[in-house]
């Protein structure tokens, strides 16, 4: 007959809410998906500086290469044709006459030849015009003017900068001015880039050229790239002057006018090309340069930061709509998983609450809730192992630290006995002998080590042990054996394990005695952080590097057997389950050149005379 659940036990299946199982699906899909989202758009991310940081920055360097050449080219041209001018014969004619020649065939066919070549030249190149002017006689050829002479030029603004430029001879300078017209029926003034050279034709006379290049016939140039109109280009000369600006925003200014910082403008004037990023009348721009391949001028472009943010912000809103969908399809996932996965719960449940044939056969509906009740019964036996096993492994901690204890005594006892049989063989039967002092101490040792039921006692105590046992070892080694005792007495009182120094103290006259010479300890104490911490420092040989590594290691382990360094294994295990992880030990290189043996226990005082808490 099948047995029949219980209601209490059937009762314990509505722990199992669906809505807490939708909640814990939900919760590890969506941090799954969030993980897998957020790992890909990292990806994108770096992807996307890199190409924001090398890519767009490299296309703008080769442009500006580009638009450089071009007009490097340009301005080379100018320039040649202007040191081509002045070697010219009959240009240096024009500048050396005499002003009482200044109507001579000769003077006026100089001019005629000056004029024809002017007007070959601008055809040449796409300049504006082309001025020949001679202080000797004030005078002045030009393409605007045809084959006609001036004297005194009407252009004082020209006439001002060849009085404020401090040219070196046949050095090019070019100044960003505006051209006006040269006749009584003037044009509107033209912006143009002036080349000047001036050439020493006599004792405080010069003679001077002026190449004009219209402002907008450069500009077409640098449009032949097509660039962004919300892009500007800027030509500016060694000393940070702009000659150029494509905006017309900052024509003939200064890198100053940018609010360029001391340390950006140095990077330009030092630097042959750089990228940075600057704030300009409130924008944050991209600025590019490049150093001219001929000289010191410098080409720039500004462009909006935001034209590379732009990838940024398209990247930003794509995670934000990749994670509302990814939640919708998960929230729609972990539902169907859910339902999935509580199905049989609540077939069960039904079953159990109405075992009628319209959920299935009765056979069925029994064999389910037989299925359920086993589960539960299972459940409860499971309970009471755990709690089993839990008391079990108390009893095992305390069987363990009992047998490390008593581990201690048979090989103490031994040596201990092994000395006083050889005392009393040589002493007589005085009371007060070294044999009768020795079983003296003896006695008390062995009645502290077999005393039941402590496993602490105070510090005092200890030490008071161990003398006892130094004076057994003296007797073996009167002259070898020297061993200090620094503990402060305010530490007297603090608990410790029982007969946790003897083992330490063993430990050194068995290891760290030599042949010949004497064997040296200190025990010290302290207290750091709450915790006392006893150290017992030797004169021995110790032990390597590694062998104090594998010793630490292999004091975390739970049980240790080991048939080398019983005592400090033992008390090492004793620390460990007296203390848990408050208590340990740890193995150092002394400063005494042997061992340093350090343990440390948490701080508990007792006022007790045996050490009991």
């Amino acid at each position: 007959m099948i047995e029949k659940p219980q209601v209490q036990q059937i009762a314990r299946l509505g722990r199992a809410r669906f809505s807490q199982l939708f909640k814990r699906i939900f919760l590890i899909a969506f941090i799954t998906m969030v993980l897998i989202v957020g790992c890909l758009q990292v990806v994108l991310f770096v992807q996307t500086r890199y190409l924001l940081d090398n890519e767009l920055d490299k296309n703008n360097q080769q442009l500006l290469s580009q638009i450089q050449e071009a007009m490097d080219t340009v301005r080379r041209d100018a320039e040649n044709l202007m040191l081509r001018i002045m070697v010219d014969a009959d240009v240096n004619s024009f500048f050396s006459y005499p002003s009482a020649n200044v109507n001579s065939f000769q003077d006026v066919n100089t001019r005629k030849v000056i004029h024809e070549n002017m007007a070959k030249w601008i055809w040449d190149m796409p300049l504006d015009s082309i001025v020949i002017y001679t202080e000797a006689t004030d005078r002045i050829l030009s393409s605007d003017y045809g084959s006609s002479l001036r004297i005194h030029h009407p252009e004082s603004n020209l006439m001002g900068l060849i009085q404020d430029l401090d040219l070196p001879n046949g050095k090019v300078a070019y100044v960003l001015r505006e051209k006006k017209g040269l006749t009584a029926t003037q044009q509107e003034p033209i912006l143009c880039l002036t080349l000047i050279c001036r050439k020493n034709i006599g004792v405080g006379q010069y003679g001077y050229c002026f190449i004009n290049i219209k402002l907008d016939s450069l500009l077409e140039i640098i449009q032949q790239w097509n660039l962004d109109p919300l892009s500007d280009l800027m030509l500016a000369d060694g000393s940070g002057h702009i000659l150029i600006d494509s905006g017309k925003q900052y024509d003939d200014g200064h890198f100053a006018d940018l609010n360029l910082n001391p340390q950006q403008i140095e990077s330009i004037m030092t630097i042959g090309t750089g990228t940075f990023n600057t704030e300009i009348d409130g924008d944050i721009m991209r600025l590019s340069w490049m150093k001219s391949s001929f000289d010191e001028m410098r080409y720039l472009r500004l462009i909006p930061y935001s034209h590379y943010a732009t990838l940024l912000t398209h990247l930003v809103y794509t995670t934000l709509i990749t994670l509302f969908a990814g939640s919708a399809v998960v929230l729609i996932v972990s539902y169907i998983l859910a339902r999935y996965a509580y199905r049989p719960i609540r077939l069960i449940t039904q079953a159990v609450d109405n075992p009628s044939p319209e959920h299935g056969s009765i056979q069925a509906d029994e064999e389910t809730r037989y299925i359920l009740m086993k589960l539960l019964l299972a459940n409860d036996q499971n309970i009471q192992l755990e709690k089993k096993n839990l008391q079990q492994f108390e009893d095992l901690r305390h069987a363990q630290a009992n047998v490390l204890q008593a581990q201690i005594t048979p090989h103490f006892l031994y040596n201990a006995l092994q000395s006083i049989q050889m005392m009393v063989l040589m002493e007589t039967g005085n009371p007060k002998s070294p044999a009768a002092e020795a079983v003296l101490a003896l006695s008390g040792i062995t009645r502290s080590i077999l005393q039941k039921g402590v496993d602490t006692v105070n510090l005092q105590e200890e030490i008071r042990y161990l003398e006892k046992y130094i004076y057994l070892k003296k007797l073996s080694y009167p002259d070898r054996l020297q061993v200090e005792i620094h503990v402060p007495d305010s530490l007297m009182h603090w608990n410790v394990p029982k007969l946790c120094l003897q083992p330490l103290l063993e430990n050194v006259i068995l290891h760290g005695m030599p042949e010949h010479g004497v064997c040296r300890a200190v025990i010290s104490g302290n207290v750091e952080n709450d915790r006392l911490i006893i150290s017992l420092n030797d004169n021995g040989p110790g032990m390597s590097d590694e062998q104090m590594q594998d010793f630490n290691q292999l004091t975390n382990q739970d049980v240790i057997f080991r048939n080398q360094h019983v005592g400090l294994i033992n008390l090492a295990q004793r620390l460990k389950l007296l203390y848990g992880n408050q208590g340990g030990m740890l193995l150092s290189r002394s400063q005494l050149g042997g061992l340093c043996v350090t343990f440390f226990l948490p701080c508990q005082k007792t006022d007790s005379p045996n050490g009991a808490p």
